[in-house]
Order: structure tokens, then C-alpha cells, then sequence
């Protein structure tokens, strides 16, 4: 049986809110003082601290890009929460492992899990974590191809942001709703997007936040061929992304100076990135690095009349692509199915709500 909290446990508590908010700026400080607290409450049979602790380690190992260990650490937390009937502890849970599920492409349990705890933070009207999971989902429902609905739930995870001034989150959502609007060749509006989402990062102090809008303007750069001040963007998105231990965002930056020095014709610098995107793409399972990594390979080896290569490259790119899309028309199926389900609970719960409310 677990011992009353006592002093030493509200010390670990601080240790922990303390590792939650730094993830922005030191994460692998965040990863220490969650290691400490968590030896500390196992030391102290403090059973709460434990699963606050493991859940915090699930989140940065997850940004890390170390799946494995954040899915483990997760699936320790949830049932502990789930026993103790904690809903934001269930939902914090169910956040980690569908981030987890999402980045390495298995987008309907990640489409589930995250509906899931979006429906637990609307009920404890938790904005801050409503507003980081809509960005997650509408990630997904970018991934899907369904631009209309991801514009929707980036634009609903800035609204909700709004409500609590919560310029971090914001900013985050900035991010993709730019790349979005890339991809529809609104270029303007791309650029003014990621603009603000880079200003609001500089003045919250969000380093590695800072990294993904700068790379976010490069692309824009990129389309502007502004080249100089795409590369200075990307390398200084680098040096966050590898000070911080990111291996999806580095991944992200090579593969993206891969295709700038592809594009100003400096051929060897642009495989050099490109391998070194797949290395990542291959070795840590993040499959659309791996992916983009072998149609960029092999753009640039048929730019340099390499026909060898760029057939080894295209029939790599051509497997990779046959293997994602044999799966994908059932991935998006049933992601909107787990959303339908997601939606017809909320309404339930509301339902029932409205009717304690009428009965009181």
C-alpha cells in the first residue's frame, strides 16, 4: 500500500512539472530530471510519481525518435491510470502512444488513440492538450490527403490555443498549416504563416520548436529559390535538431539540404545529405523519411545521367511506394471510422450530460 504524500513526494511532483516544461528548450534535461523523479518514486513506493514519471518519459523519448521506448513506457502508464479511474492520466497515455503510432505510419490506431484522448481533454476542459492533439490529427488527416479537413483541425487547435493565450501551442500548429499551404501553392499566405509561427517561437523561447519553423520557412525559401536564405535556415534547424537529440527532425533537415544543394546543382553535398536522411529513415523505422529519402536519391542520379543508380533508386522508391499505398486506402477507412466512433461517444456524452443537468 502506498504511503500518504509526504514532502518528498511534492518535491518529485515539482521535479516533473519542472522536466514537462522544459521540453521545449532542454530535452535532455527534461529526460534527466524524469529519470531522477522516477528512481525517486520507486525509491518511495510513490506509485503516482512512478506512472507521472514514465508518462513524461514516453513523451520526450517519443520526440527523441526512440518509438520503442516510449510505446513501453506507455503501456505501463495506461493501465495504472486506467485502474485508478486518473482521466487526464488516461489521456496522457493514449496522446503518447498515438504520436507514437502516427510517426511510424500506422495512422488508424494513431487516428484512434489520439480521438480518443481529445474526447478525455474536452471533458476535463484541458485546452492546452486539446490544442496540441488537433495538431497531431490534423497531421494525420494531411498524411490521408484530406488537405480540406487538416486545414480545419490546424486551424481549430489555433482557436483553441487562442483561448488560454497559449502562444507555444499556437505555434505549433503554425508549422504544418503552412507546409499545407505549400502544397496548394499558396505561397504568400505559406510564407506569412510560418512567419509568425518563427516570431512567436523567438519570443517564447521554444528552442526546438524554433528549429521546426525554421525549417518550415526554408521550404518556402526553397519555392521562392531564395537559396541563401533557405541553407541558413536548415542549418541552423540542424544544429537544434542535433543538440536536442531529434532524430526525426534531423532526419526532416537532411533530407530537405538534400534537395536545396540538388536544386543549385551541388550534386555531391546533396547525396551526402540524402544518405544520411536514409540512414535515418532505415535505422529508427520513420518510414515517409525513408520514403522521400529514395525519391529524392534517385531525382538526383537522373539529374547527373546516372542510370544505374537511378534505376536502383527508382525500383527501391517504386517497392516503397507499392508497400505504403497497399495499405493506405485501408488505413484511411478506418481512420475515419475511428473518428465516426470518437464522435458518436462525445455526442452520447453530452447527451447524458444535458440530462443529468435537466434531472438536478
Amino acid at each position: 500500500m502506498q504511503a500518504q504524500p509526504t514532502h518528498a513526494f511534492a518535491k518529485i511532483d515539482n521535479l516533473l512539472d519542472e522536466a514537462y516544461q522544459l521540453r521545449g528548450k532542454n530535452l535532455k534535461e527534461s529526460l534527466r530530471l524524469s529519470e531522477d523523479a522516477l528512481v525517486q518514486s520507486q525509491i518511495g513506493n510513490y506509485n503516482e510519481g512512478i506512472a507521472r514519471a514514465e508518462t513524461n518519459l514516453s513523451l520526450f523519448y517519443l520526440i527523441q525518435g526512440d518509438f520503442d521506448v516510449a510505446l513501453k513506457y506507455s503501456f505501463l502508464t495506461l493501465p495504472y491510470y486506467e485502474s485508478q479511474g486518473n482521466k487526464k492520466g488516461i489521456a496522457d497515455s493514449k496522446y503518447n502512444i498515438g504520436s507514437i503510432y502516427y510517426r511510424t505510419d500506422d495512422y488508424h490506431q494513431g487516428l484512434q488513440f489520439l480521438s480518443e484522448s481529445l474526447l478525455l481533454y474536452r471533458e476535463l476542459n484541458d485546452y492546452h492538450n486539446q490544442a496540441r492533439t488537433l495538431k497531431s490529427i490534423g497531421t494525420i488527416y494531411g498524411y490521408f490527403g484530406d488537405y480540406d479537413q487538416c486545414i480545419n483541425t490546424y486551424l481549430e487547435s489555433i482557436e483553441v490555443s487562442k483561448k488560454i493565450n497559449d502562444l507555444k501551442t499556437e505555434s505549433n500548429a503554425l508549422n504544418p498549416l503552412s507546409g499545407i499551404y505549400l502544397k496548394r501553392d499558396q505561397v504568400d499566405l505559406a510564407m506569412a504563416t510560418i512567419q509568425r509561427s518563427v516570431d512567436l517561437k523567438e519570443l517564447t523561447g521554444d528552442v526546438r520548436g524554433l528549429a521546426f519553423a525554421l525549417y518550415g520557412r526554408a521550404k518556402v525559401y526553397i519555392k521562392l529559390k531564395e537559396y541563401e536564405k533557405s541553407k541558413i535556415d536548415l542549418f541552423k534547424s540542424l544544429e537544434i535538431q542535433l543538440e536536442a537529440g531529434d532524430r526525426l527532425g534531423t532526419g526532416m533537415v537532411y533530407n530537405k539540404l538534400g534537395v536545396l544543394f540538388t536544386d543549385i546543382g551541388e550534386y555531391r553535398l546533396a547525396e551526402e545529405y540524402l544518405l544520411k536522411a536514409l540512414d535515418i529513415g532505415e535505422n529508427y523505422k520513420i518510414r515517409f523519411i525513408h520514403y522521400k529519402s529514395y525519391q529524392n536519391l534517385y531525382l538526383l542520379a537522373k539529374i547527373k545521367n546516372n542510370l544505374a543508380q537511378a534505376l536502383h533508386y527508382l525500383e527501391k522508391y517504386v517497392s516503397f511506394k507499392e508497400l505504403i499505398f497497399s495499405t493506405e486506402t485501408l488505413h484511411v477507412i478506418k481512420g475515419y471510422e475511428s473518428v465516426a466512433k470518437v464522435e458518436r461517444l462525445q455526442h452520447e456524452a453530452n447527451a447524458q450530460r444535458e440530462k443529468t443537468e435537466i434531472i438536478e
